[in-house]
C-alpha cells in the first residue's frame, strides 16, 4: 500500500522500532525469537518483504514519514547489545532524511495518550478521506479507511507529548552508547 501515492506515513511504536527502520539483524532476531519457529527460509522471505517495504524511505520523492517510538522500544535488547547499538545507530542516521522525523516518548515522562496502541496511519495525495490506518498487534494486521480519525486524534497527542526531534535524537544515541558499552565498542 505504501508504495502508491502514499504522502505520509505516521508511525506509533510502543515495544519495537518501526519496520521502516529495521536492520536486517533487528529483523531476523523477532522473528527467530516471536515463539512461532519459524524456519530460516520462511524467516528470510519475511525479510525479503520487509526490505522491499523499507524503501519508500529512501525511493525518489519519497513520503515524509513520521515516527513516535516508545523509549521501551529503545532498550529493549532484541538480538543482544550489538544488533540494538547497530540498530539504534541506523535510527540516528535516518534522523538525518529530510523526509524523516523521529520522536520518542520517554519512560520518565510516565502515562502518555494512547497508551500501548501501536499503528501506522497512511496519507494520500487525495486528501484525508482517503486515509489508511494499519492496526498492528499480535492477534491482527487491521486496515481500516472509515474510522480513522481516533487514529489522528491519538497522533497529534502522542506527538506532543513526546519529546522534540533534538532531544529524541540525544535520547537514541545515548541509549545506542549505553549498548556499545555492554558490547565494548
Amino acid at each position: 500500500m505504501e508504495c502508491n501515492d502514499v504522502v505520509e506515513v505516521m508511525a506509533v511504536a510502543v515495544d519495537l522500532v518501526p519496520a521502516y527502520f529495521q536492520t536486517e539483524a533487528y529483523m531476523r532476531e523477532l522473528w527467530r525469537r516471536n515463539g512461532e519457529l519459524l524456519s530460516r527460509t520462511r524467516v528470510e522471505e519475511l525479510v525479503g518483504l520487509r526490505k522491499a517495504r523499507q524503501k519508500i524511505v529512501t525511493r525518489d520523492d519519497p513520503p515524509m514519514i513520521r515516527a513516535i517510538v516508545h523509549e521501551f522500544a529503545l532498550r529493549l535488547p532484541v538480538g543482544g547489545p550489538a544488533v540494538m547499538h547497530e540498530q539504534l545507530l541506523h535510527l540516528a542516521g535516518l534522523c538525518e532524511l529530510p523526509n524523516v522525523e523521529i520522536q520518542v516518548q520517554p519512560i520518565a515522562a510516565g502515562a502518555y495518550p494512547s497508551m500501548g496502541s501501536s499503528f501506522n496511519l497512511l496519507r494520500f495525495a487525495n486528501g484525508i478521506s482517503g486515509d489508511v490506518v494499519q492496526v498492528l498487534n499480535v492477534e491482527s494486521f487491521y486496515r481500516d479507511r472509515a474510522s480513522t480519525e481516533p487514529y489522528r486524534v491519538a497522533w497529534d497527542r502522542r506527538r506532543v507529548a513526546a519529546l522534540d526531534l533534538q532531544e529524541s535524537l540525544a535520547l537514541i544515541l545515548e541509549a545506542a552508547d549505553h549498548f556499545a558499552s555492554v558490547t565494548g565498542r
